[in-house]
Parts: structure tokens; sequence; C-alpha cells
């Protein structure tokens, strides 16, 4: 819970309002953050120990009247494990606050006011978005802009005053009316975009691709050295919501049930069928634009290579290991009754995986294992907005927020974002058929689902040099769907247990 009026910390700076960025530093800063932070959802340390913290390379966003925007990190040290740094924009004002959870009251020399989180102040978003625009860099601020920033950006979206998207978890964006959308992160990191990297490639391609034009980025110069993308700003893109919701509510569970018992070719109506066959078409003109030749070394395709199959089953049966421990004949506590014993499937996944991954990439020529590009790295139907005329737009390329920025760029076969969108129908059937009484139904729902997806993605990629051929696809997708289902369980054994039930059996169906 955030705290209310009453919790509120009242602090007494030493100074004037004007210097309130100087006086914030350090670890007065994190003391009058320290019970507002544990309430936000994009802070991903509620389960740790906090043992220490402070705020550092502040920033000023402007000092009016009676308003101060400034910016800046909250360090945070925990007991174990490495500490995390938070970009926070805050606003100062001598009025009354103007959100429902103020940080606190500060006291100064020259008159008193609220704290706030700066990104819930319309006029903060002002602020930043006027920054891309002047694009002045600072000592601590430079913005990147990329080739359709003249294009989309108009100086009339300076007037508009944004307001926030609900739903995010690990970000907040700004949308200023229906023209632009400002990402800012919270937990920026160093060492790179993914978001920023993709988006500027696309945006060079003369190609009309299916994803959200992205205009520019800001940046911030910390005093330790390099530069920490902070916000991304994109052109706006119409949608109906994405893909996820659009199917969950387009497919008809009794209309299914019915056309399964009654041998109908096809379970689905036209529109879900031509959703999902988009999906498979913008997906492979995606990476068909990512399999092009480029100038930058980070965003040039590489073949794929023996090593890159030996790394692959490494991985596969390094996360295999955790769940069927070598010789364990005891089931873990959040085993599913309804599937397969846990001793058979163990026996089944040390007889056949370690054989599946060993020896050469042997049976078929080197040219047929296409080669490894930049992907996605987290391409699941949330991914996806659906726009008005049934079309798809690709968005999000921060890749899995829990891996490290070095491994999210690591190439990989295009086939691992296909996995990816593959399990995402996986879960979608499931979602639609939960009970296990419904699951001949949701095993003939996911199979149309994905062979409609498949079909339509081959299609698109043919010739296509770095998508696999003959037997080296169906072998490597099926490696790349285990290592996104033990991925999938892991993450359920810590955060949904009930749901562990779907990547488990996915798993079960692919030994």
């Amino acid at each position: 819970m955030a705290p209310s009026q009453e919790e509120r910390p009242v602090v007494r700076m030493a100074g004037k309002i004007a210097d309130l960025p100087r006086l914030f530093q350090g670890e007065r800063g994190y003391r009058i953050l320290s019970s507002w932070l544990g309430s936000q959802r994009w802070f991903a340390g509620k389960s740790k120990k906090i043992i220490s913290g402070d705020f550092s390379d502040y920033f000023s966003l402007g000092v009016r009247e009676n308003e101060v925007f400034f910016g800046g990190f909250l360090n945070l040290h925990y007991e174990s494990g490495e500490g995390d740094s938070y970009f926070i924009p805050l606003s100062f004002s001598r009025k009354t606050s103007r959100t429902l959870f103020p940080l606190g009251t500060l006291e100064f020399d020259d008159g008193s006011g609220v704290l706030e989180d700066g990104l819930l102040i319309p006029e903060m978003g002002q602020t930043l978005l006027k920054i891309f625009f002047e694009k002045q860099d600072s000592a601590a601020l430079s913005v990147q802009q990329t080739s359709l920033f003249p294009t989309l950006a108009r100086t009339s979206d300076l007037d508009i005053l944004p307001r926030v998207l609900s739903g995010e978890q690990s970000n907040t964006s700004l949308l200023f009316g229906r023209s632009l959308i400002m990402k800012c992160y919270r937990r920026p990191e160093k060492g790179g975009n993914c978001d920023f990297e993709m988006g500027a490639f696309f945006s060079s391609r003369t190609l009309s691709l299916p994803v959200a034009p992205l205009l520019g980025a800001l940046c911030h110069s910390p005093e330790s050295g390099g530069s920490i993308v902070i916000a991304l700003l994109s052109g706006f893109v119409e949608n109906r919501g994405d893909a996820w919701s659009w199917l969950l509510k387009a497919i008809d569970p009794d209309k299914v049930v019915e056309n399964f018992h009654s041998g109908q070719k096809s379970l689905l109506d036209k529109d879900v069928i031509r959703l999902v066959k988009k999906i498979g078409a913008s997906t492979g003109l995606m990476h068909r634009c990512l399999s092009e030749e480029s100038f930058s070394p980070e965003m040039a395709p590489v073949p794929f290579l023996p090593e890159d199959w030996e790394l692959l089953g490494r991985s596969v049966l390094a996360m295999g290991r955790d769940v069927f421990p070598e010789g364990s004949s005891l089931p873990p506590s959040w085993w599913p009754d309804h599937l397969l014993g846990f001793e058979e499937a163990s026996r089944a996944f040390w007889r056949r995986i370690p054989a599946f991954f060993s020896g050469p990439m042997d049976g078929d020529s080197a040219d047929s294992w296409g080669g490894r590009i930049r992907c996605h790295g987290d391409y699941h139907l949330g991914q996806l907005l659906v726009t008005s005329d049934l079309d798809i737009v690709v968005i999000d390329f921060e890749g899995e927020p829990s891996v490290p920025i070095s491994v999210r760029r690591e190439k990989r076969s295009p086939l691992s974002d296909v996995a990816g969108m593959v399990r995402s129908l996986d879960y979608l059937s499931k979602m639609i058929f939960p009970d296990f009484e419904s699951r001949a139904v949701s095993k003939a729902l996911f199979a149309e689902l994905s062979l409609h997806f498949l079909d339509e993605y081959q299609q698109e990629m043919a010739g296509a040099g770095e998508l696999p051929s003959g037997g080296a696809y169906s072998r490597l997708l099926k490696a790349c769907l285990l290592r996104k289902a033990f991925y999938e369980l892991s993450y359920e054994i810590n955060n949904r247990p009930d749901w562990c039930h779907v990547p488990l059996a996915g798993i079960l169906e692919l030994l």
C-alpha cells in the first residue's frame, strides 16, 4: 500500500527550493522515497531486504515559480545479490497535491510543498517531450532522433497534456493524444537498449514493416561514464488491444466444442484464422528484414554453427536438470497430479534429450541450419497490437526482462521467436479450455492455431537463408520449444504454481 496522507514524511531541507535537486542527493533522497517505493508496480525488489540506498546523478528539468522538475537515480543495495538502480523523475510543487499518493512534504527556507512522482504530472511529460524536439544536449541528457522524427513528430504535439497508460508492470508510458507515446524506463540498464537498437534498425529500412515507428531516445550520461536510455518516443498505433486479449474475446468456446464434436474441418471462424495467419506473415516479414545484410556488425546475420547447437543443448539440459534431477524419483510439490508420473517423465527426459543434442549437426548440409539474427527475444501474443483492419504491429523489443542485456543482444535462430509464439498459442488454448476434461479440444485448438501461424510464417520466409530447411527445421524448432517451455516452467514455479501444468504438458509432449 502507498503511504496515506497521514503517513507521508515531512522533511526539513536546509536550503532554498531552487536547490532541491542538489539537496535531494545521497541517503536523504533514499529515506524520503523508501516508504513509497514498495507500493510501485515497477519495483522488482519487493522480496529482497534493502540494506542501504542513495539518490545520485541528479539533473534539473526546470525550475518555475511554484514548481521544480528534476530526475535522478535511486540506487539500492540488498542483503544478498546485485543491487538495482531506478530512474525516478520527481515533481515538487508549492500547490496542493495533484496525485492520490504524494511522496512527502518538504520544508525549505523559502517555503514548503509536496513531492510527487513526476511522470504522473502532465507538465513533466510535456517538459520531457520538449527535450526530444529541441535536441539541446547537456552534460546530463542527450537525444538521438531516428529518420522518422521529422515525418511523424509535430510541434503541435507539445501542446498536448499526456496521460499515463495503465496496465504496465515494469515501465511507465505517456500517451500524447493519438499521436505519440513515450516509454519511460524505470530500471534502465547500462550496456545498450535492445528496444532502441531494434527500433532504430527498423526505422532505417525502406520496407513497410509491422513494427511501431520509433522516433528517438532520451539518454542520460552518468558521472561514471557511458550512456543510458531512459525514455523512447514512438508513433502511437491505433489499435483494438493486444492479440492475446483480442483472441480471447474472438474465440467462442461453445462454437469450438460444437465444431470439434461435429467433425468440422476448422474449429475457428474466418476472422480468427485471418488474424493468426497475419501473425505468421508479419513475423516472417520482421525476420526477413532482420536477415538482411547490415553495415552494423551488431545487426548483421551470422551462420548457425555446430557450437551454437551445442550451446543450445547445454542450455536445455541445464534447465531440465533443475526440473528432473538425475536419479530422483520423488516429484516436487508443484507437480500436477493429472499429468504423467514424475519418475516416468524424468526417465523420458534423460533417455531422449541428451541423445537429441549429442554429436554434430549431422543428417543435413551446414547450409540447411540457416543463420542467427537479432530476434525480438520475448515474442508472444501480448507483444502484438491488433489494428482496426485486423493487421498486426509488433511492440516491445526489450527481450526477457529477467535476462542480462548481454544475453538479450545475442543472435539466435529466428525459430527462437517462432517457438515463443507457438508456446503463447498453447497458453491461449489452455486459457480458453482450462479443465483437464477438455484437453482433447484444447489440443485440437492449439494444433489448428499453430498450423495457421507456422504455414504463413514459412511462406513469408521462403527463400530466406537464415531459416533452417529440411530436417534441420523441425529439429531446431523442437529444441527452441523445449528451451522456451523450460523457461516458462521456471517462471511459473516461482510465480504461479497453479499454472505449471501448461509448460510442463508442452515439455512432456515434446519428449
